[in-house]
């Protein structure tokens, strides 16, 4: 499911007036100027990448905690310093979600997830800290 993600080619990021954008089967979006995007947020999408399963598994049972659904989680934008909620936060995913009995009834909804990261021992920990619910 993650393959793209692991075998991205940095150099197709592209600045969209904002930030820097890169979209193939998921959407990137990393902070940055009209040059080059942040060193920070690009090391942070590269080491959160790098351990994308795991990551994204956090995020999906951080949202099972809270919405007592069955059905399929499916990661489509990755966002590191670019959405107003990551003013507080470090990075954000942004989930769709099919139900197993009705895979229309969620159709227009989606959910964030918003991480911090923190040190504990020196190891580095990706931690879901707020979800978000969205109707598009």
């Amino acid at each position: 499911m993650y393959h793209s993600l692991k075998t991205i080619n940095w150099s197709k990021l592209r600045y969209n007036n904002e930030n820097w954008h890169l979209s193939d089967e998921f959407d990137l979006y990393i902070k940055g100027d009209d040059r080059h995007p942040s060193p920070a947020h690009l090391q942070m999408a590269q080491e959160v990448i790098g351990d994308i399963e795991a990551v994204s598994g956090r995020a999906i049972e951080f949202l099972k905690m809270f919405l007592k659904l069955e059905g399929t989680w499916e990661l489509n934008t990755l966002d590191f310093g670019c959405c107003f909620s990551n003013a507080k936060y470090d990075f954000e995913f942004t989930f769709d979600f099919e139900d197993r009995s009705n895979k229309y009834e969620y159709v227009y909804t989606y959910f964030v997830v918003s991480f911090d990261i923190q040190e504990l021992g020196g190891e580095r920990l990706y931690k879901p800290q707020r979800m978000e619910i969205g109707f598009r």
